[in-house]
């Protein structure tokens, strides 16, 4: 069963396991004009969901996803990683839980939503779900331009920052609007923000 890598019929499938927990992407989207998913489901992956750059179409107006995820539950050692996404309309993501693990032993959870340096779009999460065993919820890297919106969210049991700003390169050019979130009490920090970033961080708990 490839959904499900505790499914094991052994000996053979285990390679298969194997590689699936290292490599594996469960749902990879490059070019999309205004695409619409409900409830996707995966366990056991590399990466969850992939927004990537078109290579074909990276210079017109279609080479960047523009997609709204409606619901869904993501548990991969990398839930989402954004490469890029339309600076037209906001990429969504409502109702979605992210959890990340590490499910074999050559795996490591690092972020439950993972935004590269190549961002430059617009990304916006309302009423999602950041857990798992995770070092950061949200890691914006070093580098991205793009706005990000968190809105209405939870996170739990992060182990650096339950959301970290690295920013751009260039001073006030990266936008975050953070608000009305819930974090569950850890002893390390919740927010961490570079001075490259603008934006409002506001009614948090």
């Amino acid at each position: 069963d490839p959904f499900n890598p505790a499914h094991t019929c052994l000996p053979s499938p285990q390679n298969l396991v194997a590689w699936q927990l290292a490599n594996s992407t469960a749902f990879k989207f490059g070019r999309v004009d205004n695409g619409q998913t409900a409830r996707l489901f995966c366990f056991g992956y590399n990466i969850g969901i992939h927004l990537a750059v078109d290579i074909a179409n990276a210079d017109g107006p279609g080479g960047v996803p523009w997609v709204t995820f409606a619901g869904g539950d993501l548990e991969a050692a990398k839930p989402l990683v954004v490469d890029n996404t339309s600076s037209v309309e906001v990429g969504a993501a409502n109702g979605c839980t992210f959890t990340g693990y590490a499910f074999g032993p050559n795996q490591a959870a690092d972020n439950s939503a993972l935004i590269n340096a190549t961002f430059t779009g617009r990304l916006s999460f309302t009423n999602c779900d950041f857990t798992g065993v995770i070092t950061n919820g949200i890691h914006y890297k070093q580098g991205a331009t793009g706005w990000l919106g968190v809105v209405n969210c939870y996170f739990a049991q992060w182990t650096s920052s339950a959301i970290t700003l690295e920013g751009p390169a260039a001073v006030g050019s990266g936008k975050a609007n953070i608000g009305y979130n819930y974090f569950r009490a850890t002893t390390v920090p919740t927010i961490m923000v570079s001075d490259r970033m603008t934006g409002v961080i506001s009614n948090n708990i």
